[in-house]
This record gives C-alpha cells, sequence and structure tokens, in this order.
C-alpha cells in the first residue's frame, strides 16, 4: 500500500471513489472540476493498493477525507500530521478515527462539532415566490454583514477581525457567481442562504442565516422553502447540508421540507 499525490491522469478513479456517495461527497466532487493538477491552494492525495486507488483526501483550507478505510487511517494521520489546516471535516466515521490519530501531532482544536446530521432533499420544491431573490453584487454591503454575523454565532470568531480581506473577496465572488440568496427590504438582507459547492448532481447549502429581530416567528420555512425553489430551478440538482445535532429549530426545518438524513458528519476547528 501507498499514498501518493493524485495527478490528472487519477482523475477518473478518483471520480469512482467519489460517486461511491456523490451527494456526501459534494464539497470534494466541487473540487475536482477545473483538474487536480490546476486548483490552487488544493492537493489530492490517494491511497493505493496493487496500483488501484482505495480512497482519497482532499488538502486545501481544510481536510476532507472522502471514503477512508479503517486500515489506513494510520497512513493518513501520517500524512495530514506534515499540514495545519483551518478544519477537519467529513464523515464522522473517518473523521474521528483520524483526529485520534492525529492529536499528539496537532494541537487542540479550537471547536468540536461531533455530531452534524448531512441532510438531502430528493423532491422538488413548489410554489409561489415573493420574498426571496438571487443576490447581486450591489447587496455586498448588507451581505457581509449578514455574512459576518452568521459566521461569528457559528465559529465563534469574527471573520472581519481575523481575515476582512479574503473574507470580502470570498463573499463578493459568491454575488458574483449567482451562488447568494435572500429576502432583502430596504436595502438590508434580512435572510440569506449561500450555495458553497456545486456538482452536476447536488449542491451544498451554507450559512442559513435570519436576521435576529425577526427570529422566533415562524418565518424560516417559508423563507427556505422560497430559497429552495430558486436554487433547484437555477442547478437543477440535489440540495445538501450538514447541521448541529444540537441545533434542534434548525433540524425540524430541514425535516419539515423534505430534507433526509444521509450521514453524520464531523468538523473540527483549529
Amino acid at each position: 500500500m501507498s499514498i501518493r499525490r493524485l495527478l490528472s491522469d487519477d482523475a477518473i478513479s478518483l471520480f469512482e471513489i467519489i460517486s461511491r456517495r456523490p451527494e456526501v461527497n459534494c464539497y470534494a466532487a466541487s473540487r475536482t472540476v477545473d483538474g487536480l493538477d490546476r486548483m490552487a491552494g488544493t492537493e489530492w492525495w490517494g491511497h493505493f493498493a496493487d496500483e488501484r486507488l482505495h480512497c482519497a483526501l482532499l488538502v486545501a483550507g481544510n481536510a476532507v477525507p472522502v471514503e477512508i478505510e479503517n486500515e489506513c487511517v494510520a497512513a493518513w494521520a501520517n500524512l495530514l500530521a506534515q499540514y495545519r489546516v483551518a478544519s477537519l471535516v467529513g464523515s464522522r466515521t473517518m473523521v474521528e478515527p483520524l483526529s485520534q490519530k492525529l492529536s499528539i501531532h496537532w494541537p487542540t482544536p479550537r471547536l468540536i462539532r461531533d455530531h452534524q446530521p448531512y441532510m438531502c432533499l430528493k423532491s422538488s420544491v413548489t410554489g409561489h415566490v415573493d420574498r426571496v431573490q438571487r443576490l447581486g453584487p450591489q447587496h455586498l454591503e448588507s451581505y457581509i454583514d449578514a455574512s459576518a454575523d452568521m459566521f461569528t454565532g457559528e465559529v465563534g470568531l469574527d471573520p472581519m477581525a481575523h481575515h476582512a480581506v479574503g473574507y470580502v473577496d470570498r463573499l463578493s465572488q459568491n454575488l458574483e457567481s449567482g451562488f447568494a440568496y435572500g429576502w432583502v427590504a430596504d436595502g438590508e438582507i434580512l435572510f440569506k442562504v449561500d450555495v458553497g459547492a456545486v456538482t452536476p448532481t447536488s449542491c451544498q447549502i451554507q450559512g442559513v442565516w435570519l436576521i435576529p429581530r425577526l427570529r422566533g416567528q415562524g418565518l424560516s420555512v417559508e423563507l427556505m422553502r422560497q430559497a429552495l425553489i430558486l436554487i433547484q430551478q437555477d442547478f437543477h440538482v440535489t440540495p445538501c447540508l450538514y447541521v448541529n445535532d444540537f441545533n434542534a429549530p434548525a433540524l425540524a426545518l430541514y425535516r419539515k421540507l423534505g430534507f433526509e438524513t444521509l450521514d453524520e458528519f464531523m468538523t473540527l476547528f483549529f
């Protein structure tokens, strides 16, 4: 058995690995669309036995295991020990044993989300859309405020205080790419949701946020429903997301909209 960096010639084998669970591997799949050796800041590594690719690991700002098997966890941990990433995220059955092996090499995680249901919406959402719209560059100022508030609440760090320039650049790109949806009133974003990754079969939804003063009023189901209608119309793929298990309102919201749990994720933030 051996681990080596993947190149373009390995793309077909990697796609076969990802296709075992295309919705669960949505983020990883989205990082292959421009070629394995051409995406800046992205490294793909593969575990081979008898010259055949068995599982893989994406290392970018985050480390993401893809279909990693128990017998090669130690080898993957040895590789990852050479890196420092912002987070380790993926299926809990893979992330948890990796994190245990890495505990002697990596610093103590700043935050651990150890039970995150990974959910997908297999059915189409229909109905009238009268509040939510696709956001554009003209909404940038309010979009920054909304996104930073969501990120701070989830991760415990203010992105504008730590990585403001890069963070604003990413948000600008989201708007220019048409990857953000929201409810806007008098120029202020009151609700938003982002599409974080897109593949030919699925997209990963993230950054769901409602302005604090409107929470608890029963608005979330209708706003999310309208956003999903637009996302399905624009991308024609299966919407997926993962959510913290302690976030009972969010879990209830997604289940009410028809999302079904396919896996359980785990995230370690550093």
